[in-house]
């Protein structure tokens, strides 16, 4: 799932620009996030508070979302005026950006399918906020391999090696590897 996520994703900007791709994925994978383990494991719940506001807040996020890619179309046909843009790109732009809030909302629900996992981890002697990431690891480490292999595509078709070789880039490389430690 997030090695699918981040590849549409990725690809979402290019096409509708990070702001759209942002929103759309986000919400789409916030309202399947929480909606998929209420269907799927706790149908019971669904007519309880818990539940109610759960679809109520999916609703809104998925009307959120219509006025949302809306406002995007009506920016795109404007912007398509003035520098010739095609439709077809904003249509697939906004397909990989509702596909990578899928993958979303489909990680999510995975996790919480490992609720025995972290309970064994608990009952193991680790704490339960250590056990709530146990998951992590190893699930973005499969998440890393296409993500890396489609940066390094693209890095080579867009020759932007040199880059890093560039005065001042070793500031940011800096940074970045920060970033990275830091989280």
């Amino acid at each position: 799932f997030p090695s699918h996520d981040t590849v549409c994703f990725s690809i979402a900007i290019d096409e509708i620009g990070i702001g759209l791709s942002f929103l759309v994925s986000t919400a789409l994978g916030m309202a399947l996030g929480f909606l998929l383990p209420l269907i799927g494991q706790h149908p019971d719940r669904f007519i309880e508070p818990v539940g109610i506001f759960t679809v109520l807040g999916a609703i809104i996020i998925l009307v959120s979302l219509i006025v949302s890619y809306q406002a995007g179309r009506m920016r795109d046909l404007d912007q398509g005026k003035k520098k010739g843009a095609r439709p077809d790109i904003f249509r697939r732009g906004i397909i990989l950006a509702l596909v990578s809030g899928m993958c979303i909302g489909g990680a999510n629900f995975s996790f919480s399918l490992t609720s025995s996992i972290r309970d064994l981890a608990v009952s193991h002697g680790l704490s339960i906020v250590a056990s709530a990431i146990i998951m992590w690891p190893i699930f973005l480490s499969f998440a890393f391999i296409p993500y890396i292999i489609y940066m390094l595509y693209q890095m080579q078709k867009n020759k932007s090696w040199r880059l890093y070789g560039e005065k001042g880039s070793l500031k940011y490389q800096f940074y970045a590897l920060l970033m990275a430690v830091v989280s």
